[in-house]
């Protein structure tokens, strides 16, 4: 599926975040991560560019992602 190849595309490249992120969780089609403070901005946005790709060539509408952050899961803000 799409949420695999996206994950596919993160991992691929995932040594470059590994001092400052920690993959955590994915429920359904999401994934979470514990990402240190400094770099939040540009890891959602990295993150949000690799699986928006994963629906290329695949899908006829694109495929959307959207990220959040927070103190907790339960205080992401969308």
């Amino acid at each position: 599926g799409i949420i695999k190849t996206g994950m596919a595309a993160v991992w691929a490249e995932w040594g470059m975040w590994e001092l400052w992120a920690d993959p955590l969780l994915q429920i359904h089609d999401e994934l979470i991560f514990e990402v240190e403070e400094n770099v939040v901005e540009e890891f959602g946005g990295w993150v949000k560019e690799k699986l928006a790709g994963a629906g290329e060539g695949k899908m006829v509408v694109p495929v959307g992602s959207k990220y959040g952050y927070g103190p907790s899961w339960g205080e992401i803000e969308k």
